[in-house]
């Protein structure tokens, strides 16, 4: 599929299928807590979505280890160097829930997604760990990653471009810098079990 020959339907149900095809065999990989897919998806499947940066209700500020949840029109919302996190787009944006729906069939665990927004130098969470399996897609620009794989060692250096798939298990530390500009979208893959349909009663 090219940019000019995709349809947003077509490049949503291309994103959500993939995005599961790869990334459910790393999740239940044990062997390498972070792992870099490069060019995982084709970039101009993302001409064809809406951005998730449109859909969000409220934009949380990030400055450092200081948190400021807005209302997405209030003029703030786009002021200052600082990152922006776009929550619950599972929730919000069609083709985003499709992937996440995917993700929570073929795992059997709740799946969140948010979308972070960042110009060069905007301050961002520093080392950190999360308390969910991250699988992260690169939709524009560039971001550059420090994974710590053992507390022990010094980091990896990553750097993701869009169409990049990066899996960052749970309790990994990273840190994140923004050479230019970058939005990425982080699916977090929780510990909550998915819930499965019960039987339907015969007769």
């Amino acid at each position: 599929m090219t940019a000019a020959t995709v349809s947003a339907s077509a490049a949503t149900l291309a994103f959500a299928e993939r995005l599961s095809a790869l990334a459910v065999p790393l999740l239940r990989s044990n062997q390498d807590p972070g792992r870099h897919v490069a060019s995982a998806f084709n970039p101009t499947w993302f001409d064809a979505l809406p951005l998730p940066t449109e859909h969000a209700p409220t934009v949380t500020l990030i400055d450092g280890a200081r948190f400021q949840r807005v209302p997405a029109g209030d003029p703030t919302a786009h002021a200052g160097a600082r990152t922006r996190s776009y929550e619950n787009l599972h929730l919000h944006v069609g083709w985003i829930r499709l992937a996440s729906n995917c993700l929570e069939h073929a795992v059997g665990r709740r799946v969140a997604c948010a979308a972070y927004g960042s110009g060069a130098g905007d301050a961002s969470l520093g080392p950190h760990y999360d308390d969910w399996d991250g699988v992260i897609v690169q939709m524009r620009g560039e971001k550059e990653w420090r994974v710590w794989r053992d507390p022990e060692s010094s980091p990896d250096r990553i750097v993701t471009q869009p169409g990049d798939v990066l899996i960052l298990r749970r309790g990994v530390v990273h840190d994140v810098s923004t050479p230019e500009s970058s939005l990425h979208l982080a699916f977090a893959v929780t510990n909550h079990r998915y819930p499965t349909r019960a039987p339907t009663p015969a007769g």
